[in-house]
């Protein structure tokens, strides 16, 4: 009998993947937009914290 994923886990899994491989723009549009719409629906599979860890969790560089 197999065990079901969480869905929350998968969705961390395969963000994480797709905000490292995704070719960024200078100013980094592409990876605060890839960030910003992955936390949508991360909130939705009920991911408690904010933007912020969710763009560390995902292995994003700090802002200067």
């Amino acid at each position: 009998m197999r065990s079901e994923h969480d869905p929350l886990a998968v969705h961390i899994f395969v963000s994480r993947r797709r905000y490292r491989s995704a070719q960024d723009t200078k100013g980094g549009r592409r990876h605060e937009m890839l960030a910003r719409i992955s936390y949508e629906k991360a909130c939705e599979l009920g991911f408690p914290g904010s933007l912020g860890e969710w763009e560390r969790l995902l292995g994003a560089v700090a802002k200067r």
